[in-house]
């Protein structure tokens, strides 16, 4: 049996979180929107990687979900410093046995979310 590509995923973003989320995504990760609706938006990486946006008053991506962005590892502290400076909550990063590194933050809207940087990329 042939594997299916992940098409997208979903979180909910509050109505009053939508411009800060969107431009969050655009601003800090370069991603664009692609498909727009009065209560759906969808971002793309430009790659084939989607989020679709559901602007609705329910709970945010809490612990342990979470979204994941891979960054090369020459990248991370500058993609780090880039989303402290937007002001959302974050923690500090975290340096594996594996040689990766972590760096989990809250976006706009509050769903938890991490940029990674590994050592040995996963397979595609």
């Amino acid at each position: 049996m042939a594997a299916y590509r992940l098409e997208h995923v979903g979180i909910v973003v509050p109505p009053a979180k939508r411009e800060a989320t969107v431009h969050f995504y655009e601003s800090v990760f370069g991603w664009k929107i692609v498909r727009e609706m009065p209560n759906v938006a969808f971002v793309s990486d430009g790659h084939g990687g989607r989020i679709e946006f559901l602007f609705y008053d329910n709970d945010a991506l809490n612990p342990p979900n979470h979204l994941a962005f891979s960054v090369p590892l020459a990248e991370f502290d500058g993609l780090m410093e880039k989303i402290k400076a937007t002001g959302v909550t974050s923690e500090p990063p975290v340096d594996t046995p594996a040689g990766d590194r972590l760096f989990w933050f809250q976006d706009p809207a509050g769903s938890r979310a991490q940029i990674v940087g590994r050592s040995n990329p996963m397979p595609e």
